[in-house]
């Protein structure tokens, strides 16, 4: 039998879920987020937020109805960094392993039930709200930002709330994809405009399709990789797959995107290749209808071909301002799949030297793992070709 608050609970989550999935595309729906979680919860205030380890500050700030109304200017005081004594307790939360609520008497190193000393930033924040104490997690494992979410208790001052305690593991899952989501949607809506105009430049293949997978437009990349009929074609205007199978699981991912409920993992496949190489792989996105064409629902396909040498480099590692010239080049030796000994040689150094390289260079990305450093290089890889691409590609300028 299923009570009542077995009940509330089970909504309660079914929100969370529902309302993350929309802040991907709608980051306006963060603050409602932060809303559902800190009722799910039970605390007096929640909120998530970007935290720049380099400036302190934290831009992108979100946070429930209680967080905005309590604290007001003291919000803008945090996101622009001007509340030094907190730095101290992030720079110890950067150290400490992802997923878990980290209570401010351990982050301020205070034992616990003794009183805080002074601290003019926290004092007005719980003043603010009526918490008692504060309670952090980490929420991602790698990146020279960090990803935060930040608890206000009302139950003890040294403890984090029974509530949010019994949500971490589902918060840390969720909040972490919707966070990393949100910041791959903005990049793409910020260079929304370039995109349109250099859409033939992009470096890999996409068209916009109605729900039947009738083609609108296509760029090059697309026409380039349909005309080779290894797993994608073009059939009288029509996206379509080599093998009966492939085309089946291509339409539905298709109409999937025309679907505001539809769930992540049906937005993307793959389809084989009759020449053996690795599948294409397909993912697709909703379109906003007013910005194509007024009245069709439309679905963005987008393939990419794994064995394009040009996809993937280390160059958007630059964007940090973190490693050296000889650091990136190490990068992009790493994401291209080569072993120690093979960068050894080629950089002319001993192999426990390239080692010791490899190791700073994660330090400074923040990466645990040299895995880590790839994903960070396909994260910020550019999407538009470059010059050498287009001259091995035929592309006209």
């Amino acid at each position: 039998m299923i009570t009542a608050a077995a009940s509330d609970i089970d909504t309660d989550l079914v929100e969370i879920v529902s309302t993350a999935i929309d802040v991907t595309t709608r980051p306006e729906q963060w603050d409602e987020l932060c809303e559902r979680v800190n009722r799910a919860a039970g605390t007096i205030a929640f909120m998530a937020f970007e935290y720049d380890t380099v400036r302190h500050a934290a831009p992108h700030f979100h946070g429930s109805r209680a967080t905005r109304a309590e604290l007001g200017d003291l919000c803008e005081e945090f996101s622009q960094g001007v509340s030094p004594e907190d730095v101290p307790a992030f720079e110890l939360l950067a150290r400490l392993p992802a997923g878990q609520f980290v209570n401010e008497h351990v982050l301020f190193g205070v034992a616990p039930h003794q009183a805080f000393p002074p601290l003019d930033f926290r004092d007005r924040v719980l003043a603010a709200t009526g918490a008692r104490s504060r309670s952090a997690m980490r929420l991602n494992d790698c990146g020279p930002w960090m990803d935060v979410a930040v608890v206000h208790n009302r139950e003890s001052s040294s403890e984090t709330d029974a509530g949010a305690r019994k949500l971490t593991g589902l918060l840390h899952s969720i909040l972490t994809r919707a966070m990393e989501t949100s910041r791959i949607f903005a990049a793409l809506t910020q260079g929304y405009q370039t995109l349109l105009h250099l859409f033939d430049r992009l470096d890999f293949a996409v068209a916009f399709c109605d729900g039947s997978g009738h083609i609108l437009t296509a760029n090059r990349r697309f026409h380039e990789i349909a005309a080779e009929r290894d797993g994608l074609t073009d059939a009288n205007g029509i996206a379509g797959a080599t093998r009966p199978a492939d085309h089946a699981r291509l339409t539905a991912c298709i109409c999937a995107a025309l679907r505001p409920d539809a769930r992540p993992d049906r937005l993307i496949t793959t389809l084989s290749r009759r020449s053996g190489s690795l599948p294409l792989v397909v993912r697709t996105a909703p379109v906003n209808e007013s910005d194509v064409r007024r009245g069709t629902a439309l679905s963005l396909l987008m393939v990419l071909d794994p064995e394009d040498g040009n996809r993937i480099s280390a160059e958007g590692l630059a964007a940090f301002d973190l490693l050296t010239t000889a650091e990136l080049e190490l990068c992009s030796m790493l994401v291209r799949g080569m072993q120690d000994e093979e960068i050894s040689r080629l950089r002319g150094t001993t192999v426990a030297s390239a080692q010791s390289q490899i190791d700073a260079a994660r330090a400074k990305l923040m990466c645990r793992t040299r895995l880590d450093i790839l994903r960070l290089a396909i994260a910020t890889s550019r999407p538009i070709s470059s010059p050498r691409s287009q001259r091995s590609t035929g592309a006209r300028p």
